[in-house]
Formats: structure tokens, sequence, C-alpha cells
């Protein structure tokens, strides 16, 4: 093809699309019109995080801080203790209940895909997860209500895992009292002994969580709206209108010489 031809060619194309343009932009207005229907009916879903660190060090090297909150986290009995207490509260069990665990480590099954986050769960209109050691909570959600829910269902799990390794430290103490009683009938001395410097820790522990938890989880962060995508979707239905358009006006011109052949 010579490029005068190619121009030519070229030319009536779009002198083609130019003729149809009613039609593409009947075809964009459709396409905007559905997208604008579905942002309107879409629950909008928000983004917020709660950070949180390590307050106190607990004397036990066997006690996983961050593996005993994400397992009280989502523990059906520790729910219903709060949620007891809390009556009017928002959220229900099942929206912090884990669909899967593996090795201590809770991940969100999907129908599409499965997300390796450390904490990963469903919740109605959007996902709750949270990492088991220093970070960050992460919620999404559609409601903003539950916000102040969940902050206080994280603080509610805080103070039960610290109850939790205060029970065992003290359990700890007088398994030490009693190995000390012994040292102490048979003679033995005790200054510098590792049973001396333990009672110490373990006293200074107790001490510790009488004023504050072992984590320190902060308030959520301003809510970022994730969902609709507005500008996405509009994008999208602007693309597939022109798309649509041009495709329908190729085919009545297709259909056309057809039928002026036949």
């Amino acid at each position: 093809m010579s490029k005068s031809s190619y121009i030519n060619e070229l030319v009536g194309f779009y002198t083609l699309i130019w003729q149809g343009k009613l039609k593409i932009l009947y075809s964009i207005l459709f396409f905007s019109s559905l997208a604008y229907l579905y942002i309107s009916i879409v629950d909008e879903e928000y983004e917020t995080y709660f950070d949180y660190d390590y307050n106190i060090s607990v004397p036990d090297n066997t006690f996983k801080s961050g593996e005993v909150f994400v397992r009280l986290l989502s523990n059906e009995d520790v729910f219903q203790k709060w949620k007891d207490d809390n009556p009017n509260s928002k959220i229900e069990y099942s929206d912090i209940s884990p669909t899967l665990t593996i090795n201590g480590f809770i991940y969100r099954v999907n129908e599409n895909d499965v997300e390796l986050n450390p904490v990963e769960r469903l919740i109605d209109g959007g996902r709750f997860s949270a990492r088991i050691r220093t970070g960050s909570i992460l919620i999404r959600s559609g409601d903003h209500q539950k916000l102040s829910d969940y902050y206080h269902y994280l603080q509610f799990v805080n103070k039960e895992t610290t109850n939790t390794a205060i029970l065992r430290i003290k359990n700890r103490k007088s398994q030490i009292i009693e190995a000390l009683k012994v040292r102490a009938e048979a003679g033995s001395g005790t200054n510098g002994d590792t049973l001396t410097v333990e009672m110490v820790r373990v006293n200074a522990f107790l001490e510790e969580t009488k004023k504050e938890n072992l984590l320190d989880i902060s308030r959520p962060t301003k809510p970022k709206k994730i969902s609709p995508r507005v500008f996405a979707i509009s994008f999208l239905a602007i693309f597939l209108g022109f798309i649509i358009g041009i495709i329908s006006i190729l085919s009545q011109i297709f259909l056309n010489r057809i039928k002026s052949l036949v």
C-alpha cells in the first residue's frame, strides 16, 4: 500500500468515526450512567491504622506477647466477655473471627487470591488485619462508628493479654519463692544467684503492669477512603463507551457493505 493510499484510508476511517460521533457519545453516556449508578449504590470503604508498640518486656522468653495478643483477639470467649460489658457495640464476633490459622499466624483466604499478612480476617464491609510484631493494626470498614468499638476491643484484648502474662509470672514467682526456701533451709547462699536475679525482674514486671498494659495501642489515624475508586471507575466507563461506540460504527459499516454485495 502506498503512502497516499494509507493516508486516504486513515482519513476515511476518521471521517466515518466523526460521522458516527453521536453513537460514540451515546455509548459513553450509557456507560457513564452505569458507573454513576454503581458508585451511588456501592458501600464506601475506609482504611485506618492503629499503631502499637510494646510497653513492657515479659521476664519469660516462652511468653510471646504478640502471639498471645493475636490469639486472644480472635478468641470467641474473650470477645463474648467484652460484648457482655458492651451490649451496644455494633461489631460481632463474625467480624473478627479468622478464616484459617497457620503456625500461629492467621491468613485470609479469598476466592481470588491469598494475602499473606501476619493477621488477616474478614469483617462486614471490609477487612481487619494486624501484624504480630510491633507495627500497625489495619482496619478497613464502611462504618466509621465501628472504629471506636474496635479501639475499645483492642484495648480490652491488650488488658487480657497483660492479665495472662501476670498470671504466668505470678506462678513463676511462687516457684522461685519455693526454690529459695529450699535453698535457705539447705543453708545455701542466694546472693548473686540466678533465682534472685529472676525474682528482681519478676517483681519489677508486676509493679510495671499495675500502671500500664503490655502494648501501647494508639488512637486510629484519620480514615482514608479506598473504595469505590471514583476516578478509575469513571475513566474505565468513558474508555469502554468510546471503544463500544467505535465497534458499533464499524459493525454497522460492515453490515451495510454485506447488504450492498447481496
